[in-house]
């Protein structure tokens, strides 16, 4: 009996440890079931994390496929504008608002010795091929603190003259943050200029000494006319329209091979005149017979001779005309 209670008793505790082992058990597996939800929980959040870096995923990659087309286009622009700038053959220079040096053209250092080493240094650091001139900085200054234009006419030291100009170098938003610098050879055009400044003079000169010829030949009988070196009539006096009955408009600047109908249009007149006359500078004798319209015939002798002028200036032909038909 004894032993059948001891057995008991063990039994007992033996069934008290197992149902202590039950209810930890139980509890674990609580635990275990709250940790599964709390894992499930977050797998979804993972997966609505990796649905939306999925989504900034195709987002970027939208963003980025942009960005290399604007890249692209960006590119394409500045290639057309460097073409432009280059094939202009337009000297540049991009100053900064600080007058660092910031950009230029192949053009530029035509005038200005630059280099690419030369991007960032200010633009009084930098030497020229201008001749009298040495005030970039302060006109790049000027403009900087005006915001107004400005023109200069500058000679390099070979002779090439250029059109050099300052602007204000403005963003889209109307920000000035530096200055433009252009160099436009106008070499050809300055030459232009002086050539016809040169022809103006010569032709106010020679109509000068058409006038003098012409207040001479007033005082004579005999026609004359004074011609260029074309045969072009310069001035004629009074003696000549009385004569030949024409008026003054319709002889000056006109070939004397034109004049009237065409009468001394004739082969020994003008070997004389262009060929003859430029070796012996004078000739004298001449003798023609014209059938001159509203006149009649008339027997002519023509004397001819260069009026040399001062250095340089173009030579002059007087042509006298002497009306021998009665002798």
């Amino acid at each position: 009996e004894q032993e059948l209670r001891a057995k008991e008793e063990r039994l007992q505790t033996t069934i008290e440890e197992l149902e202590t082992s039950n209810e930890e058990l139980q509890s674990s597996n609580e635990e275990l079931q709250s940790s599964n939800e709390e894992l499930q929980s977050a797998n979804e959040e993972l997966e609505t994390s990796q649905e939306e870096l999925r989504s900034v995923n195709e987002e970027l990659r939208t963003t980025n496929a942009e960005l290399e087309e604007k890249m692209e286009q960006l590119k394409k622009a500045n290639d057309d504008i460097k073409n432009m700038l280059t094939g202009t053959g337009v000297g540049t220079v991009f100053l900064d608002e600080k007058l660092h040096v910031r950009r230029f053209t192949p053009g530029a250092t035509e005038v200005l010795n630059l280099i690419d080493g030369d991007v960032g240094r200010p633009i009084d650091h930098v030497s020229s091929t201008l001749a009298d001139y040495d005030r970039l900085a302060e006109d790049a200054q000027h403009v900087l603190d005006t915001l107004e234009p400005l023109e200069r006419e500058v000679q390099t030291e070979a002779g090439e003259w250029y059109l050099l100009r300052f602007l204000p170098y403005r963003t889209e938003q109307h920000v000035v943050e530096g200055v433009v610098m252009t160099l436009v050879d106008v070499t050809s055009l300055k030459q232009a200029e002086h050539h016809v400044a040169q022809l103006k003079e010569t032709k106010l000169e020679m109509a000068a000494a058409g006038d003098h010829a012409q207040h001479v030949g007033e005082t004579g009988r005999e026609p004359l006319v004074i011609l260029d070196t074309d045969l072009r009539v310069v001035a004629a006096n009074h003696a000549f329209y009385q004569i030949f009955q024409t008026e003054q408009g319709k002889v000056e600047d006109v070939s004397l091979f034109d004049l009237g109908a065409g009468q001394w249009d004739t082969p020994e007149l003008r070997e004389l005149l262009e060929e003859t006359l430029p070796q012996e500078t004078a000739l004298s004798g001449y003798e023609v017979t014209q059938d001159l319209p509203d006149i009649g015939e008339r027997k002519m002798l023509l004397n001819a001779r260069e009026l040399w002028r001062s250095e340089g200036e173009e030579r002059l032909i007087l042509l006298t005309f002497a009306d021998i038909s009665e002798t």
